[in-house]
């Protein structure tokens, strides 16, 4: 099973990247053991995670949510599709989360590397498929009433 460990670092820093770059109330809402097999819809962020933990990172934004997100980080600029400063808006979120993270696992020992971010905007799921870690998805509110929402999968073990 997962451990704290290394799961709270990216908790922590979800809720600090979204306080200080987003300017955005955050609330973790629920956090579930997903099949090894599952799809994600919308947007979707991937990051690979290498050294005292492996596996991988994976962040799921509904285009709704992306766009509000995105429209508060650019302080009010709307937007109303994903184009390249919503592809942008959100590669750099998911580097600062992922990065802040990196930082607190080593300040407690633990020296990983991540790989560059890759970004899915399909229109259609995109399914993956991860062996031998199990799977963590923790759901995020976002906004004054909680009215967005994002995800995000840790798959990681101890290497």
């Amino acid at each position: 099973m997962a451990d704290a460990t290394y799961l709270n670092p990216f908790i922590e820093s979800v809720d600090q990247v979204f306080n200080e770059f987003v300017n955005f109330p955050i609330e973790r809402n629920m956090i579930t053991l997903v099949p090894a097999s599952f799809c994600t819809d919308g947007i979707t962020l991937l990051m690979g995670a290498i050294g005292d933990i492996e596996g991988q990172i994976i962040l799921e934004f509904d285009l709704k949510s992306a766009l509000k997100i995105v429209e508060n980080i650019y302080c009010g600029l709307q937007f109303s599709e994903a184009d390249n400063h919503v592809k942008n808006a959100l590669f750099e979120l998911t580097s600062r989360i992922t990065g802040t993270a990196q930082k607190k696992l080593g300040e407690i020992g633990l020296k990983v590397d991540l790989s560059p971010v890759s970004i899915f905007t399909a229109g259609d799921q995109i399914e993956f498929t991860i062996k031998d870690i199990p799977v963590l998805k923790l759901n995020f509110k976002v906004g004054d009433k909680g009215q967005y929402t994002f995800s995000l999968y840790l798959a990681l073990k101890m290497s």
